[in-house]
């Protein structure tokens, strides 16, 4: 083609002239090229778009003019005073293009807007000039984005948008993005996704509902030739598909849920923008994945059948292949910036997606349940794959590659956690990949990854909310335990590999370890279940054993591990740690298993103690697994059978005994010694080494004593000599106990008397008989006598334990002869056999200041230097004091093991010095006292629950010493003082021991019992005063803790024994408060004889010991008895000293006597009349207000009293007298607490009570202490009965007081106490009665200051809210600064009203008249868009009287500023479920609305349609509000107010930014609710319900007809039928009415109810129902409005008979709420039909439910009893359903509602239908069954 020349005269497409030189100035009129910094004035602007003649000049003025927008922008290069210029010269023009859309009609005129710069638009798409199309359309871009970030052009912006969505306009939009230059496709997706973004998406909906999605080759720019992976972001110059992309999310960002719907089904927009997701930018991955995870993942209102089909598996399959870009990007989250790579990115993304159940991707599962498992099903399945119900990701996750990447490891596994059905699943379907032992990065990853998936906890109940009586499948068990790859053959493998590093062997071993801890898991979980439930088919029981069945199937052989056990000394440690392990759980899961085999863990434990250094010669951490593998091989040798623990094998030195021993007991050993005490015990105690008698076994003697060996050689040598003497024992142990038997006989022959039938261990007989042949050895001198020494403290320690001292005599004689010429070794024995022989008293010494010749300091090196508790005794009778400070700092932070050896060597040695005569008594305090202390350090080292606290405490508790010994007061008066400090310190330990009662305590309890006896005769003697206080506090933590409450009456008579003349003492008097404290702090109560007799012990007076009295007066009036029987000689009143001066404890004492002992009220009225006059009246006042209230009782709703029954009129007369006596000088001084109380009562009571006096010594009182509930109350009751309005107007004196009080309470303190509340409480009460003048008794600033501190500094406090509600109820209009109040209640942050949920509190309901009272009082001045914003944050749309209120002022502000209130709303949102979200909430200043769609739809079936109106004068009063807060229905306040919502809602709909899409409408229940509306008598509200039905038709049909709504992925197909029902509704009701006048407006609730809940089944083509109402409606074209339909008369039934029964029971028990439903049932029989469905055999229990649910409410509705009874026999229905088989609920049920029916009947009518029968089947027939 020939290049046109210039001389021609065509006009050239732009890019030919871009090398011309500019134009210079011409004479013929035409402006030169302007600069953007010559652009001063608005025609220079206008002139840019003129020349349409020069297409250079055209071009270049659009450049000037982006260049111009630059300059509008601050930035750097652009002066602030510039930006602001030019900012303000664009908005002229602005102004000018938009206005034009105003002139002439709307179509002509938005054509006309903006009309330069779109005619050059338009001008460069037909005349093909790319580079000035494109420049046009940046600019377009550019003022758009401008319009959007500058509020002063959003006006302007909003009409550009709609001009340029011009049909003509989006014809050049379609032919420009279909073409293949980029620079031109790249600016009009840029303009379009600038057009979404404007004002935070105005214009998204009108570009979605212009926009034609279905234009050919437009997707193509999505696609991606060539594969490139985009690394690299340009952030100036953006592919063409990231531009694109950025156009697809803005919908996602700015749309509504509906649009992102839409846009989610445009399938060939979609798939390409996953399909090449992954050779993306990582800024545009980071921009698709977040946009995805937070506009269209986290909304819940787009559908999650949307979700699900868009996130299938190949979409998920393309996303997790971004694991593979590592490139980082730098996001924003929460105001920070972050750095992530994009496989983090889109690991987040799937993890969000794949784990959340009910996002439309993760469904909840049943856990290990398959989908509709039954009985059986496995095994006719066989071994396929089970069902899932997350079918997307069961396809999903198998594409994943665990073992490849981290990141894909974690993201299965937390779907696994999900989801835990998919584990089985995806390992019997995935057998790809083989085990085999291969030492590759591929093997060691997916190793990993099985390890962690085993790991995987067990869903609770194995998944089902409730367990089944089914167990889950043992394949789907088995999979979650031992995965399919591992094989037993893969497992031998894979343990029996050979390699240099042996780290398959180590893996597989860890393996198998975490296999069998799941394994132990689950069979716990199993047995929990089998135990939880009835089995009588024994299916836990079998699934048990099959499970186990199969998992030994796939773990090796015990051969294979026991190989493993013996090759490990040549592996790692840790490779040894868990192979022992592994053993471990082999013998204690699967012990037959085990131990089939010939495997001796013996021999494995001898060979793990040859080493003679054992794990302290090695480091560190190689230590702790050396201690593991012994506590795993001694596990397993504690549970095998027939060990050989004495057999010494050929290459070892010791046997498995002795070597355990020399591990744990050498010098060297670090091996905790408790840990394997357990084991040691549990093989030991079946043998006979150690006899069993004493309650500490002599094992605990040996390993003591093993403990102190110092030098290693000795400890050889006694461990050879130990082993020798143990396996002799072992071979013959009767010879060794028949000669133990045989010294005893011969000693008591000898001696001529018994010694005994303690015996002795045969191990320590058998050590002398094989002590000759080691002292005949060629052993060292130092070894022998080392040896020797350790011996004779072994059987020092076993006489300690109690072991026979004599025979260990007789052997110690035979030990010094075996001896021979060793005199040390014979000396040892020799001071041993004396010790054993000696008969002298218990001493004590110490250490560090006197010589001992004990056993210890013979020598042989047995002394290790380190202190123990044996080492207390030096000597059986000596004991070393010196030693316990060190012993105690020992075991407080030297972490020293505790044993019961300890324990029971300091019981020992406590004993001792109770019983040592010798002792000098303060020395014996002192020791005592510091081993007791000791022995509590020894506890709190033993951890709570462990099994030795136990062994420890019973001990204690069953030591006949100290058990004995505890408070033995009967002793010799010098010894006395060591038994008071021994008790002390007992009880304290006991205490710390113990937090209450328990059956090992019995013991202690019974000595406890029986000390209370020593300690009555104890009393009796003199000298009871010294140590009673002692006494006293070693009883009182054992009263108050240990003691059970049944027990402690028995202490009372053995306390009361020890009284002498003088009465009871104080040590009495303590013991027996304690016992009273105890019994009214649990509020148990002692049998009325020792009530009697402890109050006999009195002897007629009150005693002086205060806290006695206190806790008798307590006791007293805690008792439920009216009053205590007890006889009138117990107590004399003429000793009460009525008129002195008592302490309060004694006054509460005689004033509980009073109120409780009726023998006692007579007396004190006697001994009152004669007291004289000049008592003090404070001395009287208690005992007055005692006998009032004994005599009286309040009045129920009221402030005062009256008598009661068994007050005289000669007791009434004589109160009055004696109260009239005091009277005068009651009112001398101000008015005690307690007198103010006693006036309370004498005001109703009394006649002589002197109220005027009364009021002015209160009015008088300017005591701030005078301000109580209590004060409040006496006014009220004093004003109430005076008739003097001189007196009454006296107390505003006192108002004015109370307020300055409140004021200054309320503004000081944060938090008010439980007094100021009352007394708020109690003067708002006051005030509500309106006898006190509020605006005359205090100035206006007071009345103000007091309810602005109130409201500001206690909104939240409901007794300051109910006195502000009072008060600002009660004040005149001109008094009240409602201006201020009013914005303090609604701007504050705390306002109740804000967080009400549900049903309200009384606190929201007094706010709420609060709010509508200050509005009233000024409602011309209070209406501005201030106080409507703060209504509208308060409204929560419903129908209670706190929204009525609300809605009032609403419409008031309306009328008054003449504009609605959804001009003030920034958003309209309909939410499936808005939990916890209000209905208007502010953000940021910006009102947003949530509508909750199941409210919505609760509305329905809840509505009312006889809702009565509340008038304003009901909301003016608080007397009015609060009583028609009595008449609102509990459903008010959860049901939403058609009168705000329907014209809400309408607007909503015609709004053009598609605020509520008639889709949205139409699934969102709004249909429903205004098909409901047309049910309402209220005529206004029927047209509001028709108009808003009309809008939906309009919006339905326009989206029929309309050219852009035939789009085959977002079509609605539902509306057609949607259309039919609506048009039918309306049709039919303007039938109706012009037919027939007098047909009501409304139509019946029963159909509205149907035609509402028609719209959700006609949306739903596959719900059960369609067919029929589809049948229905194409029957006729008219619907019958006035009659229950005939689909829901229970007559014809379908295939779906209990769901349909179960819809149509809904349906007619939300139909029942007038007389007119009621006639209309009556009519059509529908009661007779329930009935028969309630009798039918095939009926369930919840459609049951619902029959008696319609008839309880069909006896609610006038005349609905009668109709039952009389035409279908309701009383003898009812009576037939209780002679049957029901439960006690049903039972109840029935018989109230056969009360109920019979209630709300007309009982006359009814009597005479009956012939009276019917009463006597109501009474007999009904309520007597």
């Amino acid at each position: 083609m020939k290049r046109p020349s210039e001389a021609d005269g065509s006009v050239k497409p732009d890019g030919f002239n871009k090398r011309r030189r500019p134009n210079k100035v011409t004479g013929n009129g035409a402006d030169p090229k302007l600069a953007p910094e010559d652009i001063q004035t608005l025609r220079q602007l206008q002139s840019l778009f003129c020349d349409f003649s020069k297409p250079e000049e055209l071009n270049n003025g659009i450049q000037c003019f982006k260049a111009f927008l630059n300059r509008c922008s601050k930035g750097a290069e652009i002066p602030d005073k510039v930006a602001d210029f030019n900012l303000k010269l664009l908005k002229e023009w602005l102004e000018i293009q938009s206005k034009r859309a105003t002139d002439g009609d709307a179509k002509e005129g938005q054509a006309n807007a903006f009309g330069d710069i779109l005619q050059v638009w338009s001008y460069a798409s037909q005349k093909n000039a790319l580079s000035l199309l494109s420049s046009v359309v940046s600019s377009l871009a550019w003022v758009v984005r401008i319009c959007s970030q500058n509020e002063d052009l959003r006006s302007s912006g909003f009409v550009l948008c709609k001009a340029i969505l011009q049909q003509s306009y989006l014809k050049i939009i379609y032919r420009t993005l279909v073409s293949n230059r980029e620079h031109v496709v790249a600016p009009c997706l840029r303009m379009l996704t600038e057009v979404n973004r404007f004002d935070h998406g105005s214009a998204c909906g009108i570009l979605f509902s212009a926009f034609d999605f279905t234009v050919k080759d437009i997707t193509r720019n999505l696609e991606v030739r060539g594969g490139r992976v985009e690394t690299i972001d340009d952030l100036r110059r953006p592919t063409i598909r990231t531009t694109f992309l950025r156009f697809i999310t803005s919908f996602f960002q700015y749309g509504s849920s509906n649009i992102k719907n839409q846009i989610l089904g445009l399938r060939p927009w979609i798939s390409p923008m996953f399909k090449y997701l992954r050779t993306d930018s990582p800024v545009a991955i980071s921009e698709v994945v977040g946009a995805l995870s937070k506009y269209i993942i986290e909304d819940k209102e787009i559908p999650r059948v949307t979700k699900t089909k868009v996130f299938n598996e190949w979409v998920l399959g393309h996303i997790a292949g971004l694991y593979c870009r590592r490139e980082r990007v730098t996001i924003s989250k929460a105001g920070r910036e972050e750095e992530k790579s994009i496989a983090e990115i889109a690991h987040e993304f799937l993890l969000n997606v794949c784990t959340t159940p009910g996002n439309g991707i993760c469904f909840p599962s049943s856990g290990w349940y398959p989908p509709g498992l039954i009985e059986g099903e496995e095994k006719r399945r066989g071994s396929g794959p089970p069902k899932v119900h997350n079918r997307t990701l069961s396809s999903f996750i198998s594409s994943i590659r665990p073992y490849s990447d981290t990141l894909q490891q974690d993201l299965l596994l937390a779907i696994f956690k999900a989801c835990p059905e998919l584990v089985a699943s995806y390992f019997i379907t995935n057998t790809s990949f083989s085990f085999d032992p291969r030492l590759t990065s591929t093997w060691i990853g997916y190793c990993g990854f099985l390890t962690a998936a085993i790991e995987l906890p067990i869903p609770d109940l194995f998944g089902p909310a409730e367990l089944s009586s089914t167990p889950p499948p043992i394949s789907v068990i088995a999979e979650n335990v031992i995965p399919n790859p591992l094989t037993k053959a893969v497992l031998t493998k894979c343990i029996s590999h050979e390699s240099s590093c042996n780290l398959i062997k180590f893996l597989t071993t860890r393996l198998l370890v975490v296999s069998f801890q799941k394994l132990r898991r689950v069979l716990s979980a199993l047995d929990e279940a089998s135990a939880s439930m009835v089995d009588p088919s024994k299916n836990w029981l079998r699934a048990r054993f099959e499970f186990i069945e199969e998992f030994c199937k796939r773990v090796p052989d015990m051969s294979t591990v026991s190989g493993l056990i013996k090759s490990s000394s040549g592996l790692g440690m840790l490779q040894r740690e868990a192979t022992s392990r592994l053993l471990v759980y082999y013998c204690e899961t699967l012990p037959e298993l085990a131990f089939a085999g010939s495997f001796d863990v013996t021999l494995a434990l001898g060979t793990l103690f040859a080493d003679e250094e054992g794990p302290s010669g090695q480091a560190v951490d190689e230590k702790g697994l050396g201690f593991l593998e012994i506590r795993h091989l001694l596990r397993v040798a504690k549970d095998a059978p027939d060990l050989k623990w004495w057999h010494k094998p050929v290459m070892m030195p010791f046997s498995p005994f002795a070597s355990i021993l020399r591990a744990c007991c050498g010098p060297n050993s670090n091996f905790p010694l408790h840990q394997i005490k357990t084991l040691l015990h549990s093989f030991v105690a079946p043998s006979l080494l150690f006899q069993a008698e004493t309650l500490v076994s002599p094992l605990e003697a040996l390993l003591e004593s093993l403990t102190v060996i110092a030098q290693p050689a000795t400890f050889e040598a006694a461990l050879v000599f130990l082993d020798e003497s143990v396996s002799r024992c072992i071979h013959a142990p009767f010879k060794y106990i028949d000669d133990c038997a045989e010294l005893v006989l011969n000693i008591s022959e000898s001696q001529g008397r018994g010694q005994g039938t303690a015996a002795v261990s045969p191990l320590v007989v058998t050590t002398t008989e094989q002590f000759r042949f080691f002292i005949e050895s060629n052993a060292p001198h130092k070894v022998k006598l080392g040896v020797s020494t350790w011996l004779a403290r072994l059987m020092e320690s076993c006489a300690i334990l109690g072991e026979n001292r004599y025979v260990l005599a007789a052997l110690c004689n035979r030990l010094v002869k075996l001896c021979g010429c060793d005199k040390a070794s014979k000396a040892v024995f020799k001071l041993l056999k004396q010790g054993l022989h000696g008969k002298g008293e218990f001493q004590l010494m110490n250490s560090r200041s006197h010589e001992s010749t004990s056993i210890r300091d013979s020598g042989g090196g047995i002394d290790s230097g380190e202190k123990h508790s044996r080492d207390l005794f030096r000597g059986l009778r000596t004991l070393d004091t010196g030693i316990i400070e060190n012993l105690l700092h020992l075991y407080r932070y030297g972490g020293h093991d505790v044993s019961l050896f300890d324990i029971m060597i300091i019981c020992k040695a406590v004993g001792g010095i109770l019983g040592g005569g010798a002792i000098n008594e303060n020395d014996a305090c002192a020791s005592i006292s510091n081993l007791q202390g000791l022995l509590k350090a020894l506890f709190k080292r033993i951890p709570g629950g462990d099994e030795l606290r136990d062994r420890s405490v019973a001990m204690l508790v069953h030591d006949s010493v100290w058990v004995e010994s505890f408070l033995r007061v009967l002793v010799d008066p010098g010894k006395l003082q060591r038994y008071i400090i021994f008790s002390t310190g007992f009880s304290q330990l006991l205490c710390f021991t113990f937090d209450g009662f328990e059956p090992v305590l019995e013991p202690f309890v019974k000595r406890f019992e029986a000390s209370m006896l020593g300690i009555s005769q104890f009393l009796a003697d003199d000298s009871a005063s010294t140590h009673g206080q002692s006494i006293s506090l070693i009883c009182e933590p054992v009263i108050l803790q240990i003691l059970p409450l049944e027990n402690l009456p028995n202490l009372v008579s053995p306390i009361l024994k020890g009284t002498n003349a003088k009465g009871l003492n104080k040590l009495q008097f303590d013991l027996l408060r304690l016992i009273l404290e105890r019994l009214s702090t649990m509020g148990k109560h002692l049998p009325p004889r020792l009530l009697k007799d402890i109050l006999a012990q009195l002897q007629g007076r009150l005693p002086d010991h205060e806290s006695f009295n206190k806790a008798l007066g307590q006791y007293l009036l805690g008792l439920p008895e009216k009053s205590v029987d007890v006889d009138s000689f117990c107590l004399n009143p003429l000793v009460l000293d009525l008129g002195n001066d008592h302490s309060a404890a004694k006054a509460g004492l005689a004033c509980a006597l009073i109120r409780k002992v009726d023998a006692i009220q007579d007396l004190v009225l006697s001994s009152l009349a004669e007291t004289s006059g000049s008592a003090k009246v404070k001395d009287i006042s208690p005992y007055l207000t005692a006998l009032l209230e004994t005599f009286s009782m309040p009045v129920k709703g009221a402030a005062r009293f009256e008598w009661t029954a068994n007050a005289s009129t000669e007791a009434r007369d004589q109160l009055d007298q004696i109260f009239g006596r005091f009277q005068e000088n009651l009112y001398k001084n101000y008015l005690s607490s307690e007198q103010v109380t006693l006036l309370q009562q004498a005001v109703s009571l009394l006649p002589s009570l002197d109220k005027g006096g009364a009021l002015q010594n209160i009015i008088q009182d300017n005591r701030r202490s005078n301000l109580t509930a209590k004060t409040v109350d006496l006014i009220d009751a004093l004003i109430d009965s005076l008739i003097n309005t001189r007196e009454t107007a006296d107390i505003r004196s006192w108002v004015l007081r109370a307020l300055d009080f409140l004021t200054r309470i309320f503004e000081e303190d944060g938090l008010l106490s439980e007094e100021v509340l009352m007394f708020t409480k109690r003067l708002g009460g006051l005030f509500a009665q309106k006898r006190i003048d509020l605006s005359s008794s205090a100035p206006r600033a007071t009345l103000n200051a007091v309810l602005e501190s109130g409201l500001q500094k206690h909104i939240d406090t409901p007794e300051v809210v109910y006195f502000v509600t009072v008060m600002v109820s009660q004040l005149p209009p001109k008094v009240l600064n409602a201006g201020k109040l009013l914005q303090i209640v609604l701007e504050h942050s705390k306002n109740p009203l804000l967080s009400r949920r549900g049903t309200p509190d009384e606190i929201s309901h007094h706010m709420a008249f609060v709010i509508y009272c200050l509005f009233s009082v000024a409602r011309l001045s209070q209406s501005t868009i201030t106080t409507l914003d703060g209504v509208l944050g308060l409204y929560r749309g419903t129908n209670d009287i706190i929204d009525t209120a609300f809605l009032n002022i609403i419409w008031s502000i309306e009328a008054h500023l003449a504009q609605s209130c959804a001009n003030r709303i920034a958003d309209w949102t309909i939410l499936e479920r808005a939990d916890g979200k209000p209905f208007i909430s502010r953000v940021r200043g910006r009102l947003f609305v949530v509508v909750d769609s199941k409210k919505l739809a609760r509305s329905v079936f809840q509505y009312s349609p006889r809702r009565v109106t509340v008038s304003n004068s009901d909301l003016k009063t608080f007397e009015l509000f609060m009583g028609a807060l009595t008449e609102q229905k509990e459903t008010d306040s959860r049901t939403y107010n058609p009168e705000f919502l329907l014209p809400a809602l309408t607007y909503c709909l015609l709004s053009d930014n598609v605020i509520v899409d008639v889709q949205a409408a139409t699934e969102k229940h709004t249909l429903g609710f205004a098909i409901m509306a047309l049910c309402s008598h209220n005529k206004s509200l029927n047209t509001r319900a028709r108009s808003y039905l009309s809008t939906a038709i309009a919006k339905l049909e326009a989206r029929y007809h309309s050219d852009f709504s035939q789009l085959p992925t977002s079509i609605y197909r539902e509306k057609t039928q949607i259309l039919h029902l609506l048009c039918a509704i309306l049709a039919s009701s303007s039938s109706y009415q012009r037919l027939d006048a007098s047909q009501p407006s409304h139509i019946p609730t029963v159909v509205g109810v149907f035609l509402a809940q028609l719209v959700q089944v006609l949306s739903s083509p596959s719900h059960f129902l369609y067919e029929k109402v589809m049948e229905l409606l194409l029957r006729q074209p008219l619907l019958n409005l006035h009659d229950v339909p005939h689909i829901i008369s229970l007559s014809n039934m379908g295939e779906e008979y209990h769901r349909e029964i179960f819809w149509i029971l809904n349906v007619l028990e939300a139909g029942l709420k007038t007389e007119e439903d009621l006639d209309l049932y009556r009519k059509r029989n529908v009661f007779g039909n329930c009935l028969n469905v309630y009798n039918s055999p095939y009926t369930s229990n919840k459609e049951k439910e619902k029959v008696v649910e319609l008839l309880w409410n069909a006896a609610g509705i006038e005349g609905g009893g009668t109709t039952l009874i009389t035409r279908n026999g309701i009383i003898s229905w009812t009576e037939h359903q209780l002679s049957g088989a029901l439960s006690a609920e049903d039972r109840i049920l029935m018989k109230r509602l056969g009360a109920r029916l019979f209630e709300s009947s007309a009982k006359e009518h009814i009597s005479e239908w009956s012939k009276g029968d019917i009463e006597y089947h109501l009474r007999d027939g009904i309520l007597g069954k």
